[in-house]
């Protein structure tokens, strides 16, 4: 995994939690599970989106 991949994976889980956390009822039901539980949908959530990101950063990167 390169160095941008890393970034943006830990960019996207960090926002993943704080917008889980921001709502009440998902920050209830998200509080309610386990840290393994917790850390499983937020790293879900980053490897579904981070391959859709991904291509068009890089290539937003390599027309400028």
């Amino acid at each position: 995994m390169s160095d941008l991949e890393t970034q943006l994976r830990d960019a996207l889980q960090t926002a993943a939690r704080n917008e889980i956390l921001r709502n009440p009822n998902s920050a209830t039901q998200f509080k309610t599970q386990t840290k393994a539980n917790q850390d499983r949908i937020i790293q879900a959530y980053s490897a579904w989106v981070l391959p859709t990101i991904l291509p068009i950063i890089k290539e937003y990167a390599g027309d400028h």
